[in-house]
């Protein structure tokens, strides 16, 4: 996932599959801004999370499931943001 519409509000799920293929990394800055967001799941196959991929979602509340421990933030993924929770 590489780029979010600045405009998405509400509850979001992103898929563990796209078009047949695994999600596998969420991009620099691909929800930055998203100020509406108002939670996130992120699926145990992201492996990845780019710097800033969520800076400035002032209310966002994450949920990463990261059972298998294989997951890399980068700088300030998830900067400004409401809460964030791991389920191991």
């Amino acid at each position: 996932i590489t780029d979010a519409n600045a405009n998405i509000s509400g509850d979001v799920t992103i898929p563990s599959m796209y078009n047949g293929k695994p999600v596998t990394r969420i991009g620099s800055y691909a929800f930055a801004n998203c100020r509406n967001l108002k939670s996130i799941t992120i699926p145990e196959s992201v492996t990845s999370i780019g710097s800033y991929a969520f800076r400035q979602c002032y209310s966002l509340d994450v949920v990463i499931d990261n059972s298998e421990g294989n997951i890399e933030i980068g700088k300030d993924a998830f900067r400004n943001c409401n809460s964030v929770t791991y389920l191991k």
